[in-house]
């Protein structure tokens, strides 16, 4: 499980379904001062070619790009010690996953989560959310996480 967490510095934790794009490679990464995203998608993971677009939005801006496995991140956090982290899962479930494991996260962003068949709007934002969606952001409010949707720093952030 989680070791040192106390060292580990989580300075956002989001969900957005495009992973890392411009918003969250640029704007979000400034806005935060992390050194590091942590990208915490099993497919991501294992697709070389998408982490290679991905990596391509910070080229330019010195930050460290990660891709890991829900258990790698659970495991091997501890390593990203003395990093600001700045933490992506792909969907709240994973976010969730992670949280319930330990991991050091106080508040969860929503970002851009696209419609699906079976997905509802949950706020004026693009957020798209099914049963297993809401069943994980209330487990995360029952464990204390303040959630909250917020596409751009700038915006004001609707808590949920």
């Amino acid at each position: 499980m989680i070791q040192a967490s106390e060292t580990v510095d989580i300075v956002l934790a989001r969900v957005d379904n495009r992973l890392v794009h411009g918003q969250v490679g640029v704007v979000w990464t400034k806005a935060v001062q992390a050194t590091t995203i942590l990208v915490v998608d099993k497919l991501a993971a294992m697709d070389y070619v998408q982490q290679e677009i991905m990596n391509r939005t910070v080229e330019k801006h010195e930050i460290e790009i990660l891709y890991w496995t829900a258990d790698q991140a659970k495991n091997d956090l501890h390593q990203l010690a003395g990093k600001k982290i700045f933490l992506i899962t792909r969907d709240p479930i994973v976010m969730n996953e992670l949280v319930v494991a330990g991991l050091p996260i106080k508040k969860v962003n929503l970002g851009v989560m696209h419609p699906k068949i079976g997905k509802r709007r949950l706020t004026d934002s693009f957020i798209y959310v099914d049963d297993h969606d809401i069943k994980a952001i209330t487990n995360m409010k029952e464990q204390g996480i303040v959630v909250s949707a917020q596409v751009l720093p700038q915006q004001y952030a609707t808590f949920i």
